[in-house]
């Protein structure tokens, strides 16, 4: 086998490991006081999942990254909007000119802006509850073939995740019989 072949399946070992990492169940939270709707290929043949309001709900990771995505720029960069509104009305309130969009409300907006990734991440942090499920992995069968004693020979960087998500615990969702019928559905 040439370099460019041995490349070649490694790429594609990793492009399928990255496949199934990506349809795993994980439980996320919706925080706010309306149900969010996620659209996934809304152009072709439209995928949409609902998050209730102050529920959790078993998605694919896939859905999970979209979700966390919009819900980043919702909860996050909407607050920056709504307070430069407050500041412009505070203003015209007070006699005085609204903030010139190219200058004085751009500094505002950067200085409110400035601990965004740490607002961000606290925002994941209530967002994402954990994994549920993996795509593709029968645990039973991955101990049984551990306690064998079966040498591990897939490429190093396989084994490296692997390693890097055991550490990643399994997380049982809170809500009960509904969120369990439909992660049944979604793993079928």
């Amino acid at each position: 086998m040439t370099d460019a072949e041995e490349r070649s399946k490694n790429k594609s070992i990793f492009h399928s490991e990255m496949e199934r990492r990506s349809n795993d169940l994980v439980i996320v939270f919706n925080p706010t006081k309306k149900d969010k709707v996620i659209l996934w290929d809304k152009a072709v043949a439209p995928k949409v999942w609902r998050v209730k309001s102050k529920e959790e709900e078993i998605v694919p990771r896939y859905i999970m990254i979209k979700y966390l995505k919009e819900m980043i720029v919702e909860m996050v960069y909407n607050k920056v909007d709504i307070e430069t509104r407050k500041e412009n009305e505070r203003r015209i309130e007070a006699g005085l000119q609204p903030m010139n969009k190219w200058h004085e409300q751009w500094i505002f907006e950067i200085g409110k802006l400035a601990d965004a990734e740490k607002t961000s991440e606290k925002v994941v942090g209530l967002l994402y509850r954990g994994l549920y499920r993996e795509y593709g992995i029968d645990p039973v069968v991955t101990e049984e073939l551990k306690e064998e004693g079966v040498k591990d020979k897939r490429p190093l960087h396989e084994r490296l995740a692997d390693k890097v998500m055991a550490t990643e615990e399994m997380v049982v969702p809170t809500k009960g019989k509904r969120v369990q019928a439909e992660a049944e559905r979604i793993s079928q």
